[in-house]
């Protein structure tokens, strides 16, 4: 299932940030989600409730139409937004603790430049030694 969602590109993944959904989930930690058919009460699902923000919280009430309510299990009030089901990414498939913060850090800028450099310098260096041994076994 989770191969079919990667080539599809219904797998998704969301770092979570804050408490509102202790103890199930802590700062930090990475979800990899899948998109579902449906969504039922009880389910946890991520999604995008405004522009540069996910959300992964329990849901509660609702349907597909009017849109559901969801809430935090730290939280006392429910969320202000309704998602429907477009707006819904998917729901938890794997749950990694703590492993959002590996994450950042791997894809972190300095990461990334030093990774390029060394695939740049190590890659130019690694042709050329090539050439030389073939030069020097055929003469």
């Amino acid at each position: 299932m989770i191969g079919w969602a990667a080539v599809t590109g219904e797998l998704h993944y969301v770092v979570t940030n804050g408490v509102s959904m202790q103890p199930t989930y802590h700062a930090g930690d990475l979800l990899v989600t899948v998109k579902a058919r449906d969504y039922q009460i009880g389910d946890v699902v991520a999604y995008h409730a405004r522009p540069g923000l996910v959300v992964a919280h329990r849901i509660i009430s609702g349907n597909a139409t009017e849109g559901l309510t969801t809430k935090g299990d730290n939280n006392q009030s429910i969320d202000p937004f309704h998602p429907t089901p477009g707006q819904i990414i998917g729901r938890p498939a794997l749950h990694i603790a703590g492993g959002g913060v590996w994450l950042q850090r791997a894809i972190s800028p300095p990461v990334l430049g030093g990774i390029a450099f060394l695939l740049f310098a190590g890659g130019g260096t690694a042709v050329h030694r090539r050439h030389r041994r073939r030069r020097a076994t055929v003469s």
